[in-house]
């Protein structure tokens, strides 16, 4: 598809789903010049890769990726004891837990568990600690990265001026290229 659509921009999400496997991923960006990548629910498999590696990889293709989560909005997470498969379609997933808007506790709860999610995949991005916490980890046990501390000029394209030139729309202040 992205071959037989050169003029059209595609973002893969999750790397493309090539993570555990930069070189191919490297190979698929060098082919289609119109492909682009982001990083959403990958930090699991980032930071188990050399820092330099990443970073290496990041500086290259700063052009070509985009910060991203698989963050829900007033998503809570799955239910105690519900099955581990995520089901996209019906919305109304019964194994789901939704916060209630109205409920000014369950908002501020969420927005507490969204500031730690987000803090934590910005201290991979932006530092070289080797005890980051996964962002969907909330327990003691939970796995352990190596931040890549990738450079400032990367960082700026990548947390939002790639989005902005990719996406119509997206610039502040209605602002052009």
């Amino acid at each position: 598809v992205v071959a037989k659509h050169p003029k059209t921009t595609f973002i893969g999400a999750h790397f493309g789903s090539q993570t555990f496997d930069l070189q191919q991923l490297a190979e698929t960006l060098d082919r289609f010049l119109n492909f682009h990548v982001e990083c959403g629910a990958r930090l699991r498999i980032l930071g188990r890769l050399n820092p330099q590696a990443v970073r290496d990889f990041f500086a290259k293709y700063q052009d070509r990726i985009l910060f991203g989560t698989d963050g829900g909005v007033l998503l809570a997470g799955r239910k105690a004891g519900s099955s581990k498969n995520i089901t996209v379609y019906p919305v109304d997933d019964p194994d789901w837990v939704r916060v209630d808007p109205a409920n000014a506790d369950a908002v501020k709860g969420w927005k507490e568990k969204q500031a730690l999610f987000y803090s934590r995949y910005f201290e991979y991005f932006e530092t070289d600690r080797l005890d980051l916490v996964d962002p969907n980890g909330f327990a003691p046990e939970s796995l352990r990265l190596r931040g890549a501390k990738l450079p400032a000029e990367v960082l700026e394209k990548f947390y939002h001026a790639n989005a902005e030139r990719l996406i119509p729309g997206l610039r502040p202040n209605g602002e052009k290229k």
